[in-house]
């Protein structure tokens, strides 16, 4: 009796068994519907899906995969990475939202259009390069996506959506392309990271609240001086607002009720030079900026401090032969600096030829010669 009852138990062991098996097959399969032109389809989502990576074939039934449906993995908890590919030209609606393990996503070369909310509070999403074809992104598309660092906004892109970037707190490095014409409401609300922001010239309108709350940021760059910024856009800012010297149509005085403190400086287009030590050979300057706007010659990063280009300038010294750190002492690290020179090159910088016992090649006895004038004086001169 107790046999029979083992193998009873066995074959129930195998049936759920083999259930299981089936019923994951069937669950890791994606679902699909036929699109109104009659010839492509539609993922519109998956059942009980247990792969971390999720790929969206190019074609299905003989026919291309051209769009992702409204809501199609909304929420769902296992995917990491997806991969769409370049069949697909459309995103629905909250096609992602809530993905909260949703890490990576390579988007679809051909992608035209990305529907609101599309990778809402996808809070683990770390990339999302946006191609050249994208022309709108919706509303809220990337609405706290707490781990996006950088975008690009290509020049394809027409339409942006309300707080598409908004609560992106680690967003750093945002780029914005000419083809877009306007900013909107709440666009990079909460983008505690963001620290610098440059407005390129199509830009015109800055929506409502697009930077409100971005209390990281420094330094905004505009590039047109028609832009029309729109109540409480900066709300809780404070930074330095720079805007093109030569346009005499531009002051602070055209724009208020922006929500936040913005210091106008009207140097835009400046270039750092770092400073440069001189030479028996060549001169050094300090460091210093130039505005090509204008012409002039700046000491500080927010060009307040002008200064004329003889200002910037260091003289030619008349270095100590052997002194070739140019400290000021010819001692035993100006033989060592010599000595890195000649092995590893401008690694380590000198500032006069080591040709010191004059045969015309800069080598070891050229060390030797400076080692032996340190200890011995004029016995051993250098050339």
């Amino acid at each position: 009796m107790k046999k029979r009852y083992y193998h009873i138990l066995i074959a129930v062991i195998l049936a759920v068994s083999l259930f299981a098996a089936v019923l994951y097959a069937e669950g890791d399969d994606l679902s699909y519907s036929m699109n109104g032109d009659g010839s492509s389809y539609s993922v519109t989502g998956i059942g009980h899906y247990w792969d971390s990576e999720l790929v969206i074939p190019e074609s299905y039934n003989g026919l291309p995969v051209t769009s992702i449906s409204t809501r199609a993995f909304e929420q769902n908890k296992s995917i990491v990475s997806v991969y769409i590919p370049d069949s697909v030209t459309t995103i629905g609606d909250f096609a992602f939202s809530g993905c909260s393990k949703l890490r990576e996503v390579r988007l679809s070369n051909s992608l035209v259009s990305m529907g609101k909310g599309a990778f809402y509070n996808c809070t683990a999403l770390e990339n999302a390069d946006l191609n050249g074809y994208l022309s709108v992104i919706g509303d809220w598309a990337f609405w706290n996506c707490q781990r996006l660092k950088s975008v690009s906004i290509p020049g394809s892109i027409s339409s942006i959506g309300i707080g598409a970037f908004s609560g992106c707190t680690n967003l750093s490095d945002i780029r914005i392309n000419d083809g877009l014409s306007s900013l909107s409401q709440y666009l990079f609300a909460d983008c505690t990271s963001l620290r610098s922001i440059t407005l390129p010239s199509n830009v015109a309108s800055v929506g409502e609240y697009a930077f409100a709350d971005c209390y990281g940021l420094e330094e905004i760059f505009f590039r047109n001086s028609h832009v029309n910024i729109n109540g409480r856009a900066f709300y809780g800012v404070s930074a330095n607002a720079h805007y093109s010297c030569s346009d005499s149509s531009w002051n602070e005085f055209n724009f208020s009720g922006y929500g936040g403190e913005l210091r106008w400086v009207s140097h835009t287009n400046t270039v750092h030079f770092n400073a440069v030590a001189p030479s028996e050979t060549s001169p050094g300057n300090i460091e210093y900026w130039y505005c090509s706007d204008c012409g002039r010659y700046f000491a500080d990063a927010a060009c307040t401090k002008e200064i004329s280009e003889f200002d910037i300038t260091i003289s030619i010294v008349d270095a100590q032969r052997g002194d070739v750190d140019g400290n000021g002492v010819k001692n035993e690290d100006d033989v060592l600096r010599s000595l890195y020179h000649i092995f590893f090159g401008d690694a380590y910088k000198v500032n006069q030829d080591l040709d010191f016992n004059g045969d015309g090649a800069e080598n070891e006895d050229d060390v030797l010669r400076l080692l032996y004038n340190i200890f011995f004086g004029n016995d051993y001169p250098l050339s």
